[in-house]
């Protein structure tokens, strides 16, 4: 919906997507090899990136876009299916397979497999009966189905959304990043309320 709506408003840039972690994102931003970033972050993980990049001396311009709660996302057949919402302790007990980009979540909680990939998360849900967790507005994004549904997580850290760029590329051209903060906010906005 972002890029979309992007284009649609400035046809003349170029947008290129690359989903990596924070530290990737933060070298390449460094180095200018990108404009812009979003990230989320953990809700225990904000005061220290607080901390660290969101003082007015250092290298990134950062905003805080939105906070979004966890869902569990499955098929509509499967046995959690009947809760209306869940625990971290209930959903650790199931096969699952990862939204994100970060391989250590494989290791630490047994998951069969991690990537952005959404059609693939599909296919595990579907063939090995699994569940997958993420933030609310990337299941709206990408769960338009009606063969998937979700469930809150009661007691899962929510995750905020932080835009991030340089402050040098911020001061060349303010309106444009003004103008995608105003989009990811109004995309947000169009999304709860739907």
């Amino acid at each position: 919906d972002l890029l979309l709506k992007m284009h649609q408003l400035h046809p003349h840039i170029s947008l290129s997507v690359l989903a990596t972690t924070f530290d990737a994102m933060s070298t390449l931003l460094t180095n200018g090899i990108i404009d812009v970033g979003l990230a989320g972050i953990h809700q225990t993980e904000a005061l220290t990136f607080a901390q660290t990049y969101m003082q007015n001396d250092h290298i990134f311009y950062v905003e805080k876009l939105f906070t979004d709660p966890m869902v569990c996302v499955m098929e509509k057949s499967h046995p959690l299916s009947i809760h209306d919402t869940l625990t971290v302790e209930q959903i650790a007990t199931q096969k699952q397979t990862i939204y994100g980009n970060d391989a250590s979540y494989i290791s630490s909680i047994g998951a069969l497999h991690i990537s952005t990939n959404a059609k693939v998360h599909q296919q595990f849900m579907k063939n090995a009966n699994t569940i997958c967790s993420m933030p609310y507005h990337a299941y709206l994004s990408l769960y338009p189905q009606d063969d998937f549904i979700y469930r809150p997580i009661a007691d899962a850290e929510p995750i905020t959304t932080y835009f991030i760029c340089n402050h040098t590329t911020k001061a060349e051209n303010p309106e444009l990043y003004q103008a995608f903060i105003n989009i990811v906010t109004s995309i947000t906005q169009e999304k709860n309320t739907n």
